[in-house]
């Protein structure tokens, strides 16, 4: 009987399921680089006097490791993570920095922080597949660092289309173009370490990343009536908004009337203005403007969700409209008793490292 783990929150969680009940597995095939292969990949980083992350344990790991490289084991480096910079937290002992113009970007004036500017800091990212922008990485830690994300979900034409040529991204590469001479270490994060990291220019690191991720991430699956979802565990399932934009990767292999398992631990709650306004009955906002709804909303109406997660099971079922269970065995053996025991499951361990395609359809990408 096969045993498949799926990453929550910080552990991970298991699922048995007999060979007859299994169609197929897409999970990373990737091996970590090796540790001396990666300080020597950190050993060409050039020490600067401010680092930048997003905040992912992946990321971490990497600055912890840069740290020893550069015998910063005091921590006297200014490190700087995208979750306290937005929150204002970059330094609470001087009044707000002064911001200069950097350029227009489409009719939109971008402005950075001065400090920012003169530190010209490193900028260390995890590349992940994202249905909205194509991927993730130092172009869209760029574009939120500079409050500019709501821009570049304007030019969103509503469509998820992982590792393609968005609209977003071309926004969020066109502000990045703006910061002359910024560094990027971008590493492609794989379960025991990052599988490459690609360090130069935003634009050269970036394109590493995303040509490996690429083709290493891609699986074709032929569409099964029980798909069974991952969202990458405390870097990407704190939230159900984090969950649920992971899960925008997939759309595109659930076919109708369709049962779906997701497992997103959402340690943290909701994570999204208009996800809380869902939960407290507050109506208001334009239907679908935020993409967790939209996500959601699609997800609905092709598919019965089940949600495997912290959440209180009123709000899942009363106000969000999923099936709320505390294990994945308890989801799965609901769904399959009620079909008899005759569905087979497609299972993605971890939705931000892969990207499904319909088997046999090629999707349209950059060149």
């Amino acid at each position: 009987m096969p045993e498949i783990w799926l990453p929550y929150g910080t552990n991970e969680v298991v699922i048995n399921i007999k060979a007859e009940n299994l169609a197929e597995t897409a999970d990373v095939n990737d091996k970590p680089l090796q540790e001396e292969e990666v300080l020597n990949s950190l050993k060409q980083v050039e020490r600067p006097q401010a680092v930048v992350t997003d905040g992912t344990s992946a990321s971490r790991a990497i600055l912890e490791k840069l740290s020893r490289v550069w015998g910063d084991s005091t921590g006297i480096l200014n490190v700087v993570e995208l979750k306290s910079w937005q929150n204002g937290e970059q330094d609470t002992n001087r009044p707000a920095d002064k911001t200069s113009e950097l350029g227009i970007v489409d009719g939109v004036l971008v402005r950075a922080p001065v400090s920012m500017l003169e530190a010209k800091p490193l900028l260390i990212s995890a590349c992940v597949f994202d249905p909205v922008f194509g991927f993730r990485g130092p172009e869209v830690l760029l574009t939120k660092m500079t409050s500019l994300e709501v821009e570049a979900l304007k030019r969103w034409n509503g469509t998820m289309v992982p590792a393609g040529d968005t609209d977003p991204f071309w926004f969020a590469s066109k502000v990045a173009d703006l910061f002359s001479g910024l560094k990027a270490l971008t590493m492609v994060p794989t379960a025991g370490g990052p599988a490459m990291l690609s360090y130069g220019e935003v634009k050269a690191s970036s394109e590493g990343a995303r040509g490996y991720l690429r083709t290493s991430g891609k699986r074709e699956l032929r569409g099964s009536r029980l798909t069974m979802l991952g969202c990458g565990g405390s870097d990407y399932d704190s939230t159900l908004a984090d969950a649920l934009v992971m899960l925008g990767n997939h759309l595109n292999i659930i076919p109708d009337e369709a049962e779906v398992i997701i497992a997103a631990e959402c340690a943290d709650g909701l994570g999204s203005r208009r996800l809380r306004n869902i939960a407290d009955g507050v109506q208001g906002g334009r239907p679908g403007e935020s993409v967790e709804e939209r996500i959601l909303k699609e997800l609905s109406e092709k598919a019965t969700v089940h949600l495997v997660s912290t959440l209180p099971k009123s709000i899942v079922e009363k106000r969000f409209k999923l099936d709320a269970h505390s294990s994945l065995r308890e989801a799965f053996e609901k769904v399959e008793a009620r079909h008899s025991w005759r569905l087979k499951a497609n299972i993605i361990p971890r939705a931000p490292l892969i990207w499904s395609v319909p088997y046999n359809e090629q999707p349209n990408v950059a060149k």
